[in-house]
Order: C-alpha cells, then structure tokens, then sequence
C-alpha cells in the first residue's frame, strides 16, 4: 500500500476546499448539485484514507520511538553502571597505592638510608595515583557544567578571600588571605590547616592568578589551584628534577614539599593532586583540584 505524503494530503484538503467554496446551489438542476456533492463525498473520502495512513504512519513512529526510549534508558544504564564500577576500580587502588605510600614513609621514617632507595618507588606510586583519578576534564566539569570561563572577568565572579593559616619563618603563627574558587575554599582551609597542624610550615601561598595561553589556561585561572612556599619549591623539567643545583631540598629544608611531607597527605585526603608526582615535568610549589 502506497502511504500518502503530507504534500498529498495538503493537495487533497486544497482541492476540498476549492469545490466547498466554489458551490451553489442551483434548483433547476439537482443533478448538478448531487454531482457536486459526490465530488466533495469522494474528496472527503480521500481525506479520510490519508487520515488513515498518518494514524499508520504515527503508529509506527510510535514503536520506533518507544523502542529508541526503552535502547536509550538501556544505554544510560550501562553507562552509570560502568562509571560507578570505574569508579570503584579506581578507589580500591588509590587506596592500596596510599597504603603502600605510607608504610614507605613509615620505613624512612625509620631508617634514613633507605630514604634515595624508596624515594624512585614511591614516586612511581604518586605518579600511578595520579593517572588513577578522574581526568582534569572531568574534574573541571564538577565546578563548570557547562564549560569554564573564558576571561578573567568571568572567572573572578566565582572566587573568594579567604584566611587561611601560615607560620611565617620567624616561627610565628597567623593568618594571610588568597583568592581561590568558592567551590574549593573549605577544602584548602582544611588541607592547609592539617598540614599546620602536623608541623609542615607553610609561609608563601598563592592562589588565583590569570595566567596561561588561551588555549591552554593555568588551573590558577579558575582558583582551583595553590603554590607553596615558591622559593623552595621550583618547576624544573623532568631531566632536572632531583639536581643538586636546584632550590628544591626536602631533607635538609623544612620548606621543601617532599613526597611524605604532611601538606601533600594533607591535600591528598580532599582529593587534591601534587605537581611533584608530574611525570612530564616537577612542579614543586603546585596543587591543584584537577590534577594539572
């Protein structure tokens, strides 16, 4: 069976409509008038047959979409289960990685030779983490649904000042300001207040800074990242990383971030990531929430 168009049909309602108002009655002759009206009657009809073939035409729409719906709702199924089971993976060996992290530190803590023998390893494990948490894209899509902003006039509209807890190198204990996000604020109050706590010294801190190509932005743009006592803590090329002609000295300064140092535990336990477990390059002085 041929299915009617919407042309057709548009082209049958017209033709309808052209003997509708082009009829009169005409008394004299009722033949005329029984011819017209069997022309309007099988008009009408055809009408009603392209009716017809649209309810058909719906009705199998209709299944299709109700099928699509039922793939779809399947689909979006299979994809939240194999996000929650990706997730899953990836907390199970985060946290094996951060138990074999601590007992290294516990080890060097112990036995100071062993600490240039443990170190390589305990790198690696840093840098494995790393690749185990989500992607900076899909960190950045926690904060920006709808992608991040475009100008340093966007990105201020969401940071904040907040004081947050330093120990200047006189020893003395205060409080200083930076700007971050207000989506991150609490956490690196917390983290820096932690790593106080714990003994790290924390003198310098930085925060929001518009800064990077425009194609390529510092995670410092958005305020979802911080340096730390920036002096001791440069970013070197990887083939620099470790020198001796660098500033970066974790055992012998206590401004130093090292790799068991209290303000990287600290940062990691509200899931923030260490420029120094970087494989491409050291970023000593860098933490950010998106790992990068």
């Amino acid at each position: 069976m041929n299915i009617a168009t919407w042309d057709d049909i548009n082209a049958n309602l017209d033709k309808a409509a052209n003997v509708y108002n082009n009829f009169t009655y005409d008394t004299e002759t009722d033949g005329g008038i029984l011819t017209k009206l069997d022309e309007v009657a099988e008009l009408m009809n055809s009408i009603e047959t392209c009716i017809n073939d649209i309810g058909l035409l719906y009705n199998r729409l209709d299944e299709k979409y109700d099928k699509f719906t039922d793939f779809h709702d399947t689909m979006q199924t299979n994809e939240t289960k194999l996000k929650e089971s990706l997730k899953a993976i990836r907390e199970k060996y985060r946290n094996l990685i951060s138990d074999m992290k601590f007992r290294i530190s516990e080890l060097q803590k112990n036995d100071k030779t062993l600490i240039e023998d443990l170190t390589g390893i305990y790198n690696l494990l840093g840098e494995c983490d790393n690749k185990l948490k989500p992607s900076p894209e899909e960190k950045i899509k926690e904060i920006y649904p709808k992608g991040p902003p475009s100008t340093p006039e966007d990105a201020y509209k969401d940071i904040v000042s907040i004081d947050v807890p330093i120990t200047t190198k006189d020893g003395i204990k205060k409080t200083t300001k930076i700007n971050v996000n207000k989506a991150v604020a609490e956490d690196v109050k917390k983290a820096l207040q932690v790593a106080q706590d714990a003994g790290f010294k924390v003198y310098d801190v930085q925060g929001f800074n518009w800064k990077g190509d425009p194609d390529h932005l510092s995670q410092h743009s958005y305020g979802l990242a911080i340096d730390i006592n920036i002096a001791e803590n440069p970013c070197v090329p990887i083939e620099q990383a470790g020198a001796d002609n660098i500033a970066w000295k974790p055992n012998e300064n206590e401004y130093s971030i090292g790799i068991n140092s209290p303000i990287v535990q600290a940062f990691e336990e509200i899931g923030w990531s260490w420029g120094g477990y970087w494989s491409t390059k050291k970023d000593y002085m860098h933490f950010s929430f998106t790992n990068s």
